[in-house]
Order: C-alpha cells, then structure tokens, then sequence
C-alpha cells in the first residue's frame, strides 16, 4: 500500500445484527470525491487493491466491504435469505460513512454481482450518487446450468435453500493475467459455494433490473469484455441500449475476460474509470 494512502479497517453491524467487515482507503493529501467499490460472486473486497493504490493517489476516498457471506463478513458461505438483503448492508454502509462523503462527490463501482447490486441500489437510492461505474456487471449469467440442476435447485429453494452447490466460475476465465488466475485459486478468503437461494434471488434481481432500466435518473459506465466467459457481454449492452439517460456509456474490451480491471495492462481502463470520474465531479 502506497504511504500517499491512509487506511483503516473494521467492523459495522448491518440492520440484522450481521457484522460486515470493511475497508477505508482514504488520500493524504486531499479527497477530491469517494467511491464505494462492490465486489463479486465468491471473492472479497481485498482483491481491489489495483484499483485503490490507483485511485487513491489520484484524490479518491475508496471503501469497500465483503459482502454477508463472503470475505472476513459474517454470513454462511455463498448463502443470502434475499438479494435485498445486499442492498440494505450497501445503504448501510453509506450511512455508516456519511461524514466521510458529506459535501464529497460520492461513486459506486460494481463488479459483476457487485454491479448487479450497484444498479438495483441506484434504483431506490440515486439521491447524493453523482454516477456508477459497473465492471462486467451481471445481467446475464454464461455458467451453463442444466435442466436436472435447475429443477432441484426449484424444489431446493422450497425446501432447503441454503443447500449449497459450486457456483461453477472457472479461475481460468476471470482473467488473461496467470497470475491474477493463480492468486484467486490460492487466496483463503475466495469461496466457490452458492445457495440455490442464492441462485433463485440472484437471477429475479436480474430480470428486476431489465425491467427497471429505463427508470435509471444518473450516470452510468459500464465496461465490459468482449470474451467474457462468466456474464453476458450482450445482456449487458441491451440492458445499456434500454437505459434512456443522455450520460451513459460503454466501453467495450476485446482481448480482456471477466476481471477487466485486473488484466496485465489493466493501466489503461483504470485511467479511463479515473477520468470519467474526474468528468462527473
């Protein structure tokens, strides 16, 4: 971590008692605005550490948290009771920090779950957001799940809904970078279960953003990679096509996979996020 970077870590207690672990990264010499970064299925929010020694440096005040379930957050492994239930820890841990953004621009960057949860939050809470940044978010899901699976994980979900299966993310698609792939098979804190809870929620509050779209009232970034393997690249742009707001855009990655930001040569999305930000301050 940069010595430009001043950080500290903790615990908040989300509405139910559950205990969210978080992050707060914030720049030494100034705060120019804050984000708040949501990440994905499985992983945690220490895996975004190229996207704060980045931006911090830069002016920008990062959080983050691991989602109930996931990471150093309270929660059985890759189960949740409803996807609102990740809506309500993200407002509360705005509210949490509302000093720290106080009279601050104020981001969310999602990555796929993560963006998932970005753009259902906007929908409900876009008041004091100056705009989204959504990386591969999940709008389509390209893990093929057969036929048998879905009928039991129907019947499941009536029954048992915290049975849990292997979500199916293949290391190997998240990102060109052997490294990246290599770190997130070792790293302690990673998880491959999902409920089928999980599973049923996860996909209505996909099909409940597709229908909301045009309902979205600030700006958006999505970027997302041609060769995703993980996501629908197409259900994204036709969620971005739906979207009626003039301050939209995309930016569409050929050669990257799944994890955008955390390609070899990640160097120049990371610029393009910072300065879309910078344009929305």
């Amino acid at each position: 971590m940069s010595n430009k970077i001043y950080h500290t870590k903790g615990m908040f207690r989300s509405i139910d008692g559950t205990a969210i672990h978080y992050n707060c990264y914030q720049p030494v010499d100034g705060c120019k605005a804050s984000i708040i970064i949501i990440h994905g299925l499985g992983e945690h929010s220490g895996r975004y550490d190229d996207v704060v020694n980045y931006l911090v440096p830069n002016g920008f005040a990062v959080f983050t948290s691991d989602l109930r379930g996931h990471g150093k957050s309270e929660g059985k492994r890759g189960c949740i009771r409803s996807f609102d239930d990740y809506l309500k820890d993200l407002h509360r841990f705005r509210c949490y920090f509302s000093m720290s953004f106080e009279e601050k621009p104020l981001f969310l960057l999602g990555h796929s779950l993560g963006g998932t949860i970005a753009f259902l939050y906007s929908l409900e809470h876009a008041e004091g957001l100056n705009g989204i940044v959504l990386s591969s978010p999940a709008f389509g899901i390209n893990l093929q799940v057969s036929g048998i699976k879905k009928m039991i994980a129907g019947f499941l979900n009536l029954t048992l809904p915290n049975t849990c299966f292997n979500n199916g993310i293949d290391p190997k698609a998240l990102s060109k970078n052997s490294h990246v792939v290599n770190e997130y098979r070792e790293d302690p804190l990673v998880h491959s279960r999902a409920s089928v809870r999980l599973y049923s929620e996860f996909q209505a509050a996909i099909q409940r953003a597709k229908n909301n779209a045009a309902k979205i009232t600030i700006p958006f970034y999505f970027m997302v990679a041609e060769n995703d393997r993980i996501v629908s690249t197409e259900a994204s742009k036709n969620v971005f096509k739906n979207l009626t707001i003039d301050d939209k855009q995309m930016y569409i990655c050929e050669d990257c996979y799944h994890e955008l930001l955390r390609e070899s040569d990640n160097g120049q999305l990371l610029q393009k996020v910072k300065e879309w930000l910078l344009a929305r301050i």
